[in-house]
Formats: C-alpha cells, structure tokens, sequence
C-alpha cells in the first residue's frame, strides 16, 4: 500500500496529531488530494514544479497519505486483487496501518486523525469499526482483528457518502433547490431515486448503482455542470489533470521510490471502481 507522509511544519512532539487524509471515488488516490487539496504543494502549470499551499493541513499536523483500495494510484493490488467489497477495503486499510506504525513505533504515542472526503465517508468509518470491540461484526472478515497500534485521535468526514438511501432521495431537491433542474427533470431524478433506494433493499446493489449514476447525468446534463462536485466551476476537478501530469514524470516517481518505476498513475482507477461500484450502496 502506497503512502507519503509530511511531519508538521511548524513544531512536532508526542502531542501532534497525525491525520490520514482518504480520497473518494471508490478508486481516487489520496496523492490528488496531497497535490490538489490540502498537502504542503500545489503543481504549477507552466513548468510541472510545486509551489507552497498556504493553507496546506502539515502546518500543524503530520500528514499521511495513503492510497486506497489497492489497485489505486501507485498501491499494486498483487496476487490477491483488487477488494471487493467496503469489509476488505477496510481490513486492508487498518492492516496497512499497523504496519505503518510498527515500522515507525515512535509515532504510535501521537494521536490518529481519520479524515476523508465524498466516498472516503465510507472509507473513514469502516477502518474504525474493525477493530471496535463494541460493535459486532456483520460480516465476516475472514481473521482475527490485531489491537490498533495507533491511538485514535477524531474523526472528520467532508461530503461524505455514508448512508446511501437517506443521500439519494435528497439529489433531486437540492439539484432543484439550487436551480440545476426545474420541475420536471426533479420529477424524473426522484424517480429514479425511489428505484435506487427500493434496489438497495432488495441488495440489488449493482442495479442501484447504474441507476444513481443515471440521476446524477439528468442533473449533469441539464446543468450543464463541469462536476456536481463544485456547481460554480466551469471544468472538472483538476481538468488539466495537473496532479497526474506531475506524477506521471519519470523523475517524480523514481523520487517517490514507485516500483515498477514505469507505473502510469491515474487520480481515479475507473478499474476500482468497477470492482467496488455495487459496494456504494451496501
């Protein structure tokens, strides 16, 4: 599992917290996010160098970046493939963890943030109930969960995805309150809306999800919206594709220790979210 990690600019010491940023998708790398969010650098444009985040999190806090699900970024999925549902993502996530802090035990006395954005709200809370001795475990994860080597210090979801029926039956309200649609294009992505949620109780989660992704196009194109990620832009999240631009560069990434050092990064694996779409919902 791939992971970067800034110390705390300004001062570190056993009080510091440590914050593990997660990225969406399913299949985005937390690496756009280093690059494009809230890492020490942002990329420049004109010459592919990095220019200083003024609002960058690693002022105050150590930031670790790790890419998740394997398969994602510069994470190779191996013998054992990409997961397939959210259970081994986390499993996978909190082994990953462990095996951080036991390769570096003089962070284990600082205390863990777990932050993430979008699809990381699954991503954040599911890492957390692994090893909570509270909660009994509806699925199996096939072993033993080991003690956390780390010392949990909070939790922070930005528009996260957590609860797929209560979120999908509001789009077409808010699209609508927003003016992104009128009338009768909220008629139609309520619809659809009710179908995807009488799916996910029918566990028809593959179904659901074709049809959430149906929803959110009537809200797309009738906006005309660059994303519905940020209505006031007029392209994409980093539409230039900076961030994979600047680790697709054969320096960069022998810098960063990739191996193979060919690996061509993407800021989204649409193979991840292939695996793991019908798991949006679950």
């Amino acid at each position: 599992m791939f992971f970067v990690f800034f110390e705390a600019a300004q001062h570190a010491d056993d009080t510091t917290p440590i914050i593990l940023w997660l990225q969406g998708g399913p299949g985005c790398s937390s690496l756009f996010g280093m690059l494009y969010i809230n890492g020490p650098c942002w990329v420049n444009e004109d010459d592919m160098s990095l220019r200083p985040n003024p609002g960058s999190w690693n002022r105050l806090f150590g930031m670790l970046f790790v890419e998740q699900p394997l398969g994602t970024g510069f994470s190779v999925p191996g013998d054992q493939g990409i997961p397939r549902t959210e259970v081994e993502v986390a499993a996978d996530l909190y082994a990953g963890l462990n095996n951080w802090y036991r390769r570096y035990p003089h962070y284990q006395r600082r205390p863990l943030i777990v932050t993430g954005e979008s699809y990381a709200g699954c991503h954040t809370s599911s890492v957390l109930w692994l090893p909570c001795p509270a909660l009994q475990h509806p699925r199996d994860i096939g072993s033993e969960v080991d003690a956390p080597l780390f010392t949990l210090g909070g939790l922070a979801i930005g528009n996260g995805w957590t609860d797929a029926p209560t979120q999908q039956l509001v789009q077409g309200e808010v699209a609508w309150s927003m003016g992104l649609i009128d009338t009768e294009q909220r008629r139609q992505v309520d619809a659809l809306s009710q179908q995807v949620v009488e799916l996910l109780r029918s566990k028809a989660w593959t179904k659901a999800r074709h049809l959430s992704d149906l929803a959110n196009e009537i809200i797309t194109n009738a906006s005309a919206s660059a994303t519905l990620e940020d209505v006031r832009r007029n392209i994409g999240y980093d539409g230039t594709e900076l961030v994979d631009r600047y680790l697709n560069q054969h320096a960069v990434r022998q810098h960063l220790g990739v191996s193979p050092p060919s690996m061509r990064w993407l800021s989204c694996s649409a193979e991840v979210d292939a695996v793991l779409g019908h798991d949006v919902g679950g």
